[in-house]
């Protein structure tokens, strides 16, 4: 009797201490059973490396170019145009912000409404992005807005052509072009044309991310002049237009450090999942020079925070948010008329990105251009029609619930659900690979609750005062905004 209590003690105990363990495994592994994108694919997704892409006297005049441009904004204030909402749209408040987390209002497009890549902010607050940081709302979104300016122009420019006639670059670029379009086996030197369609500049400062994301698609009749940026990834994720949509090779090439040191040593990895947002992610250290080539509106790809641990400053999404050059190697980040942060060059992760779409010869390029010129688009109503009944087969959506029925913030926000979910990568990084600080945004007690487990944004301060103002910088043409600092001095 004696021996059968002790027995059943040990194996009380036993089930009690396998408790914790349990909740444990449960906390690590059970998200990522309900949420994520957990494809695999059959067959990788082709990329390519190109040391050695830009040489020296290159990176050198791509950095001038930089120097001279000055101001970067962020990519809410660069990146708006074409048609940017579904009808979703909610008024400003008086103080200029928006009531909901993800939308944001635009010098050309004065509402409230889902930013063009909410897609990537929301994924990025709910799992604290690839490092999985437990972070509150308010500091990831001002670590999201790295800085970049677009030139669709630049591409006719004559140095910028030079680098795209590269043969090995070519090489490599056709190689990406085929697997786009399917094609196997070997292929013949000269039968794609790769028509660049912009040319950009990011620089990310330490302590921001780029968070997971796909380039902006292109289709036949669909893309980003025609559509909100994020309706392009829903449809690409719907598989709607699948034999509509145009390849494309996207080229990342690093311009920071030096000749003898190319890499940027303080985070900033590129990350990237050739297998699937299902599978584990590739990560490669930005070097100098360096060319790193791929399909991005097919392949999820993001960068990792530039100087981990780094208190970014307070900035607001609703505000004129730049990075201006000062001369001296120094930058200043500005947001509205307040200096907020101040940087040197060597921070910087600079990178010259370009996109460029493949066509099988020069007649379907001049067909596209056509295309773009006659603006044969498919209409937005018809397009939100046949998402909607791809839900419905799909079992995505109640047969209840339609257009007619439902606002389109309700739509919208179901098609965010539904088809915008990227890797819950976080599961190799955290414990838990969810953000919890998430839930606290517009929830004071519960942020005061969960402060000693979250990292917030530091205080906003302004430091005009403490540094040479900034220089003027006017852009003609633009709204006020973009005049924020002219005739300062």
């Amino acid at each position: 009797m004696k021996s059968f209590s002790k027995a059943s003690y040990i194996s009380t105990s036993i089930k009690w201490a396998s408790v914790p363990i349990i909740f444990a495994a449960l906390l690590r592994y059970a998200p990522g059973h309900f949420y994520g994108n957990k494809r695999v694919l059959d067959k990788p997704i082709k990329y390519e490396i190109q040391d050695d892409f830009l040489s020296e006297s290159d990176v050198l005049s791509l950095r001038e170019w930089v120097f001279n441009e000055r101001r970067f904004a962020t990519v809410i204030n660069a990146a708006a145009r074409g048609v940017q909402s579904i009808g979703e749209d909610e008024p400003v408040n008086p103080d200029g912000s928006c009531s909901d987390m993800t939308f944001t209002a635009t010098e050309t497009s004065p509402t409230c409404k889902y930013t063009g890549r909410s897609d990537i902010a929301q994924h990025f607050i709910k799992t604290g992005g690839h490092r999985g940081m437990k972070e509150t709302p308010e500091k990831l979104l001002s670590s999201t807005l790295s800085f970049i300016n677009y030139y669709p122009d630049k591409v006719n420019d004559p140095e910028i052509k030079r680098l795209f006639e590269n043969k090995e670059y070519l090489r490599k670029v056709g190689n990406i072009c085929h697997d786009g379009w399917g094609t196997n086996g070997p292929r013949k030197e000269g039968d794609f044309i790769f028509r660049p369609t912009q040319v950009n500049i990011v620089l990310v400062p330490p302590g921001q991310d780029l968070p997971l994301h796909q380039d902006n698609q292109w289709y036949w009749g669909i893309n980003q002049l025609s559509q909100p940026d994020w309706i392009l990834h829903t449809i690409q994720e719907s598989g709607l237009y699948k034999d509509k949509m145009i390849p494309q090779a996207q080229g990342v090439a690093y311009l920071h450090g030096t000749k003898e040191k190319p890499y940027y040593e303080n985070g900033g990895e590129y990350v990237f999942f050739p297998y699937g947002p299902g599978a584990d992610a590739l990560e490669l250290k930005p070097k100098r020079g360096q060319a790193i080539l791929m399909d991005g509106g097919r392949m999820i790809h993001g960068v990792a925070r530039t100087a981990p641990g780094y208190q970014v400053a307070a900035i607001d999404k609703d505000l004129f948010n730049r990075i201006e050059y000062q001369g001296n190697n120094t930058w200043y980040l500005l947001s509205d008329d307040e200096l907020i942060d101040v940087f040197k060059t060597e921070d910087l992760r600079m990178t010259f990105v370009w996109r460029g779409l493949c066509f099988h010869d020069e007649a379907e390029k001049s067909k596209f251009e056509q295309h773009l010129k006659d603006e044969d688009y498919v209409p937005q109503d018809k397009l939100l029609k046949q998402l909607e009944e791809h839900m419905h087969e799909t079992g995505r959506l109640s047969k209840s619930k339609n257009l007619e029925n439902m606002s389109r913030k309700e739509f919208a926000t179901t098609l965010f659900k539904k088809y915008l979910q990227y890797p819950l990568d976080t599961i190799h990084t955290a414990w838990f690979p969810f953000n919890y600080c998430a839930a606290s945004f517009g929830k004071p007690w519960l942020k005061v609750l969960l402060s000693p487990f979250c990292v917030d944004r530091r205080e906003r301060v302004d430091l005009s005062d403490q540094y040479p103002p900034a220089k003027e910088f006017c852009v003609e043409g633009k709204g006020e905004r973009y005049q924020t600092n002219c005739n300062k001095l």
